[in-house]
């Protein structure tokens, strides 16, 4: 198969997305209008005529480009209309990433699995998914019983959940959290974000909920995609009463109930964090895996510096 790196302003973008659109283990960081504004200037490999992409987010540091894994985009990799991503082709468009850079931080969704003796460094990712076929009812049965207990806690506050178009509210709450404060996000990621997320409103592919006291107070909110019969919880900002009150696990839940007894997945966008995967269990949510991979061919003195 022919593979051909193409820069941003190259890739025909119509066709780029309809694949994505068709693929059957599609993302919604795949298309290339979120591409756009999560990681401007993306370069992409394009195999057999469009019908196999990789999109790769691409920066430059010290002259070297080199691919990175963009804040707000959790995985990426192949993507096709083919039902399967071999573990081959995997591995000939890694080939080709290690042809064209010296350097690779990548993602991989959870299709594209790697030959085990390819020499390319990889680790396990954790993600939790929850799958809304069966009634609510049913869903709630295999909450934990700590679960439950927050829920009700955050149910008798009287607080209430209503939909937001205002995302710079939900990052105020986040920045002037404890959590806010020891992030690794900077002001212009917010900036992205903010973009990042108008764009997917403007597609209706986004949907922000917020809680709200009975004075009509913002307490909490979260920021939810959907794509590709997913639903994918992708940020959230709480103050301290909404933590003391388990108003994330109140908006989450919300969600839930709003799609269950559907073909949607629900996407907590997993952790390695143990406290966080233990919360996303909480809801019966099944542990995934996905795949991280480092390409490194950069001169002795570069590595020791990096």
């Amino acid at each position: 198969m022919k593979i051909s790196l193409l820069q941003h302003h190259e890739v025909d973008k119509k066709r780029w997305d309809t694949v994505i659109r068709q693929s059957p283990h599609g993302l919604i960081y795949a298309y290339s209008w979120f591409l756009d504004a999560a990681a401007p200037g993306w370069y992409a490999l394009v195999g057999d005529d469009y019908n196999y992409l990789m999109p790769l987010p691409v920066r430059t540091k010290w002259k070297l480009k080199y691919i990175y894994p963009p804040f707000f985009v959790q995985q990426l990799g192949i993507f096709s209309a083919a039902k399967c991503i071999s573990a081959e082709l995997t591995t000939a468009f890694l080939y080709a990433v290690n042809e064209h850079f010296r350097f690779a931080e990548l993602y991989l969704h959870e299709k594209c699995t790697v030959i085990s003796d390819s020499n390319f460094p990889s680790e396990n990712r954790v993600n939790h998914l929850l799958p809304l076929q069966k009634n609510y009812e049913s869903l709630n049965a295999a909450y934990s019983t700590q679960l439950k207990r927050n829920l009700k806690k955050a149910n008798s506050t009287g607080a209430v959940i209503r939909s937001l178009n205002d995302v710079a509210a939900i990052i105020r709450l986040f920045r002037k959290s404890e959590a806010g404060r020891i992030s690794n996000y900077r002001k212009a990621d917010f900036s992205v974000f903010e973009k990042l997320i108008g764009e997917c409103m403007t597609r209706s592919m986004a949907e922000i909920t917020g809680v709200f006291d009975t004075d009509g107070t913002l307490h909490g909110g979260a920021v939810f995609l959907k794509s590709h019969k997913r639903i994918t919880f992708i940020f959230s900002g709480m103050s301290r009463l909404a933590r003391e009150n388990s108003f994330l696990a109140f908006l989450l839940d919300d969600q839930i109930k709003k799609h269950s007894s559907s073909e949607m997945i629900f996407d907590f966008e997993g952790s390695m964090d143990k406290g966080l995967a233990r919360f996303y269990k909480s809801f019966g949510s099944l542990e995934t895996g996905y795949t991280f991979v480092t390409l490194n061919r950069l001169p002795k003195v570069i590595k020791w510096l990096k």
